[in-house]
């Protein structure tokens, strides 16, 4: 009987062994399948007088071939691809948007330009005065265009984040579950298909967020993500959800559900599809939009500036060519949002007016109560400016004036602002009549026919257009000191009225009544010069010449970029980012293909090493066989001798 007990047991044995590898073999295309195998140990020897005599040998366990490092790997580099992918496809997206060829706010702006200097070169044609309405209305539907696809993303991604959280949900419950199925089993009775099947529902878990695990002694696994926030503990999931930012409520953030509420956790998550989410939201979206509205705010009120200084073919000084940006509701383009929470009764009213487009940033600011006082922080570089005299009195930051107009501002109350965010959606052409283009200068200046010198006048500008009165003014040469040179000068209005004087030098400006000349020269005492209306100035194409200087001309960033530049930049950015996606989407696909081969190294199953242990198992089983046939052949023979 101990024959064929030993040969039962290894016949039984084998038997397992071989149905381990052909689950092995079955499994082979299976995702997140672990290879297994058998661990098998002899039974407990019999002892006789003359020693133990072995009974056989016992399948202990089935094991799975696991290396816990190479699956940590894999998780964290299918999380940082993942968010390399979500990252680098949207960021594409606005690359094309806005730096394709032929797309974007800069082929529109060219034409502009280029239609401004057709009326230039003809400034009394209706024709080319036609074209540049038209080409500003093309102008002002590409800002509107860009600006509904920035903000079309911008609801795309929050669409998305939602649809991530509620797969993280589906996920994290899936392991609860299964790590209630494990606990219930016992630890040392693991069924090694949940456990392949938990750690496949980690790993599509890490696609969406990183995660970090922790084993308990029970079995089960605890899963974290952000700052230590658990998503599964035990048999328990906790949700997250997405909830309106707490500025803006057109923007949503990830929120996590705890024992203590729903709290704000974006700032917290990296990794998968929700950390390349944020990080294009932030790192590409948001400088993408700030950029174009302050480029449209820069065109608008730049271009209106100068225009204001020309005159129009009715003779007319010109009005806002551009819709004014800066004006009040609705077309305000600053967007002022009190944070949710804020304690103030009545909630404090807030102004913020650009007042400087040329130092205008692109960057987001948020205007804070503390206790030592009122500070607003740059977003873009965390820079925090102390807000000494506010809100006594109005301040000015970075080209924009905060004052408060009324309510209470308490302490610990703050508020975002976005001094351009509505520019691009508002922008649009206030000028239908080609004759109110103010391609005309002004004014004109002359000398007096009479004159005696050798001086002469410059053109004259219009510098302060509220002081302006449409009067014509005489500057007189004179010589105090009787000493046959020129030294002063003296400016008249058309009732002989002094409204200027001052010591004459050759080139310096003369400024009055919201007029700028010089003279230069040597004038005799006495000659006269002249600056009146430019009366009739039909061909005159002198503010034209300005107004399409602009286009080059330093106007934003503080005198340090035009238009052309400051987009350029911008494009430069998002391309630069773009192609670093690419690149960072390579390197982790990379990474990640290392990671896996190294678990399949451990983990995966290998045919050629299957089919051998097939061969050994198979002969194992015919020679436990050939035991057992041994052991039967003995049997019969005693049963024989005892029949005799």
């Amino acid at each position: 009987m101990g024959i064929l007990e030993t040969g039962v047991s290894g016949l039984m044995a084998t038997q397992r062994s071989l149905a381990v590898v052909s689950n092995n073999i079955a499994n082979i295309n299976t995702d997140g399948y672990t290879r297994q195998r058998t661990v098998q140990a002899q039974q407990t020897a019999q002892f006789y007088g003359y020693g133990y005599v072995g009974n056989g040998v016992t399948t202990q366990d089935i094991q799975r071939i696991y290396d816990q490092y190479a699956v940590a790997q894999v998780r964290a580099t299918t999380s940082s691809l993942s968010q390399a992918q979500q990252y680098q496809s949207l960021a594409t997206q606005v690359n094309n948007l806005l730096g394709a060829e032929g797309a974007g706010i800069m082929p529109a702006l060219q034409n502009f330009f280029d239609a401004i200097q057709g009326v230039a070169n003809d400034p009394s044609s209706r024709v080319a005065r036609q074209l540049m309405i038209g080409q500003a209305d093309t102008l002002a539907a590409q800002f509107g265009y860009v600006d509904q696809q920035l903000d079309q993303m911008e609801k795309n991604t929050n669409a998305m984040l939602a649809s991530t959280v509620q797969e993280i949900n589906n996920l994290s419950a899936g392991i609860a579950d299964i790590n209630r199925r494990i606990t219930d089993a016992g630890i040392k009775a693991s069924p090694n298909d949940l456990l392949d099947q938990r750690d496949e529902l980690i790993r599509q878990l890490s696609e969406k967020v990183a995660v970090t695990t922790v084993e308990q002694s029970d079995g089960s696994v605890n899963v974290f993500i952000g700052n230590g926030q658990a998503v599964v503990a035990g048999s328990t999931s906790n949700k997250l959800t997405t909830v309106p930012n707490a500025y803006d409520p057109s923007r949503m953030e990830v929120a996590y559900a705890g024992v203590s509420g729903l709290s704000v956790i974006s700032g917290q998550l990296t990794g998968g599809a929700i950390g390349g989410l944020l990080e294009f939201r932030t790192q590409v979206l948001d400088p993408a939009r700030n950029s174009i509205n302050q480029l449209a705010m820069g065109v608008a009120e730049t271009f209106n500036s100068q225009h204001a200084m020309g005159m129009d073919m009715y003779g007319e000084l010109g009005g806002d060519f551009f819709r004014s940006l800066t004006d009040a509701a609705p077309l305000s383009t600053t967007a002022i949002m009190p944070r949710t929470g804020n304690s103030g009764a009545p909630p404090a009213v807030i102004s913020a007016a650009v007042t400087d487009v040329g130092v205008l940033t692109t960057s987001d600011y948020v205007l804070a109560r503390n206790s030592a006082g009122y500070t607003l922080t740059r977003v873009s570089d965390n820079k925090v400016f102390n807000l000494n005299g506010f809100p006594a009195g109005a301040v000015t930051i970075d080209g924009v004036t905060l004052s408060l107009d009324g309510g209470t501002f308490a302490e610990g109350d703050t508020f975002l602002i976005r001094p351009a965010a509505n520019a691009a959606f508002n922008f649009g052409v206030a000028v239908t009549d080609p004759d109110r283009i103010a391609a005309a200068g002004p004014l004109r200046t002359g000398a007096d026919l009479n004159n005696l010198g050798k001086g002469t006048i410059s053109e004259a500008t219009l510098t302060d257009r509220s002081a302006y009165t449409g009067q014509s003014y005489r500057i007189m040469a004179l010589d105090t000191d009787n000493d046959g040179v020129v030294d002063s000068y003296s400016v008249r209005d058309p009732n002989d009225n002094k409204v200027a004087a001052g010591a004459y030098v050759s080139g310096q400006a003369i400024t009055f009544g919201g007029i700028s000349v010089s003279l230069s020269g040597t004038p005799a005492a006495g000659d006269v010069f002249t600056a009146s209306p430019n009366a009739g100035g039909v061909s005159d194409n002198r503010n034209a010449l300005a107004l399409g200087g602009l286009q080059t001309k330093l106007t934003m960033n503080g005198s340090s970029a035009s238009y052309q530049t400051l987009y350029g930049a911008l494009i430069g950015d998002i391309g630069g980012k773009t192609r670093q996606a690419e690149a960072n989407v390579s390197v982790q696909s990379a990474l990640l293909s290392r990671a896996n081969d190294t678990r399949e190294s451990v983990s995966g199953v290998n045919l050629d090493e299957e089919a051998a242990s097939i061969i050994r198992l198979q002969q194992a089983y015919q020679a436990a066989a050939q035991v057992i046939s041994v052991a039967s052949t003995l049997f019969d023979s005693l049963l024989a001798a005892v029949r005799r």
